[in-house]
């Protein structure tokens, strides 16, 4: 049996989404840990801070759903965000197991710090007019609403 040969085209790495999407995330984390390593943070770092100061005080529970960091990795980035001093962490009375976590004024402060470093760097990295950085913006959620709705018991 004679087998037509297939379309090159369709075997183009360049042009398969899933793959650009992938490798697009690779290199912007790569610039983004690059930022904040020289802050002495990880990217997990960066997901707890920030998710303190959406949510305000929190758990553990309300934090790793909302990092999506898996439970090793979210108790070593508290502790050690907490031997840092950028969040104060407190047990409850009532169930000393649980903890209550807030982010701190050095927390606050070392986050903005990160925030600029990061925008900086990703500015340098993909020279974007601000039109042009909105739109991509806007096309990221969208796909992400997408992917959301297929899919909702995963956080967006």
């Amino acid at each position: 049996m004679i087998r037509e040969s297939p379309d090159p085209s369709q075997f183009n790495l360049e042009q398969f989404l899933p793959h650009r999407i992938a490798r697009l995330n690779d290199l912007t984390q790569d610039v983004l840990a690059g930022a904040l390593h020289d802050l002495g943070l990880t990217i997990a770092h960066w997901r707890v801070l920030h998710c303190l100061t959406q949510l305000g005080p929190s758990d553990l529970s309300s934090i790793a759903t909302f990092t999506v960091l898996q439970p090793s990795t979210l108790s070593r980035s508290v502790a050690k965000l907490g031997r840092m001093g950028l969040v104060s962490i407190e047990r409850f009375a009532s169930d000393r197991r649980h903890l209550h976590i807030l982010i701190t004024a050095d927390g606050l402060a070392r986050l903005t710090e990160a925030i600029d470093m990061v925008t900086t760097r990703l500015r340098q990295t993909f020279p974007l007019s601000g039109a042009e950085q909105d739109a991509l913006i806007a096309d990221i959620n969208r796909i992400i609403d997408a992917l959301v709705a297929r899919h909702p018991d995963r956080p967006a």
